[in-house]
């Protein structure tokens, strides 16, 4: 329920900035009725900031700021730490497994989901890992989405098959952020003790580490790919190249939900309390991850524009298809490379 929530209330945001853009471009800029009027005192600030209508509107906002801190402060914040560990501490995920039925693939099969449909079924970690690593892209994609599509008059037109290279890049850089951090970067952590236990049992662990990974991979990939796919169809890209993306997306999130599984089995933790501490073990310099984001986004972003003009000048439709089944190649090969590398370090690290 948290997690449809916040999922609501990011639609709700998305949606209300969407309609203002769009008023905004029918009206040229004139006076327009505005669908959340407290929003108007940062148009009125930002266009006359000296404006005594504009500072009572912005005093107004620090006025609530203000409200909302004491409110923290003085509730929220004395009962902050033990209603998060109430929440973030669930007890399924120390759960021991108590039968286990080996004798068909079957039996197998059907234990394994059903141990990570309990493992799996906390809110804070449906919040905290799927929505978030879900929704990050976008934060950063609609609103430069919004503003070219402002300025040249629409979008669909670019948004074709002769468009595919830009759009592998687009795919490319959603992939990295649905990736790092999801499912597979604390999966086998998320079992505590019950991971050394299984471990101890009769069963081919070989197998269940494969399925493991497989099943956190599924799991973590169904909000993504919805999103993606309800994204392009908002816009109007064309069905082949909504494909040729889902493509690329798959390349660029297997290696690194790969890389990130075996690096949590070499990284094994049980001491954790909550999600986040779990989440940020080895995170590092947070100073430095922050710039190499920015520099990340700054050349991705610098990458799709010149690409998006170069294509507009110079590059056909079946130009682009043949580079991007090169692109698609390559990345597949490089993708499948890394999975088998990390795959047999994986095997060879339990001794199997």
């Amino acid at each position: 329920m948290v997690g449809i929530g916040s999922l609501l209330s990011l639609g709700a945001y998305l949606y209300l900035n969407l309609v203002q853009t769009h008023r905004v471009e029918v009206s040229g800029g004139a006076d327009i009725p505005i669908l959340f009027p407290p929003f108007t005192a940062f148009h009125q600030f930002i266009l006359h900031p000296f404006d005594g209508e504009a500072i009572l509107g912005l005093l107004g906002w620090i006025l609530v700021l203000l409200v909302l801190i004491g409110l923290v402060r003085k509730i929220v914040i004395p009962q902050f730490y033990d209603a998060a560990l109430a929440v973030a501490t669930n007890q399924t995920v120390k759960e021991r497994v108590r039968v286990l039925h080996v004798g068909q693939k079957d039996s197998f099969r059907r234990f394994v989901i059903q141990y990570h449909r309990r493992l799996l079924s906390d809110g804070t970690l449906m919040v905290q890992v799927l929505l978030m690593m879900s929704i990050l892209p976008y934060i950063f994609l609609l609103s430069g989405a919004a503003g070219a599509s402002k300025n040249i008059g629409g979008l669909s037109p670019y948004l074709t098959p002769q468009y595919l290279v830009p759009l592998t890049l687009v795919a490319i850089l959603i992939g990295v952020f649905n990736s790092f951090g999801g499912l597979t970067s604390i999966g086998i952590s998320l079992e505590r003790e019950n991971f050394e236990y299984l471990r101890s049992l009769p069963i081919d662990f070989k197998r269940y580490l494969f399925m493991k990974f497989w099943l956190l991979y599924l799991v973590q990939s169904i909000l993504p790919v919805i999103l993606l796919v309800g994204v392009c169809l908002y816009f109007g890209v064309h069905p082949l190249a909504i494909l040729a993306m889902l493509l690329i997306w798959v390349v660029t999130t297997i290696p690194i939900c790969i890389r990130d599984y075996v690096k949590d089995f070499q990284n094994f933790s049980t001491n954790w309390t909550n999600i986040t501490e779990l989440m940020t073990r080895h995170r590092g310099n947070a100073v430095l991850q922050s710039i190499l984001l920015i520099v990340f986004l700054f050349v991705m972003f610098l990458l799709i524009i010149i690409s998006f003009i170069w294509t507009y000048h110079s590059v056909s439709t079946l130009l682009a298809v043949s580079l991007y089944s090169i692109i698609l190649l390559i990345g597949a090969g490089i993708s499948y490379t890394i999975y088998r590398k990390k795959i047999r370090t994986l095997y060879q690290e339990i001794g199997e």
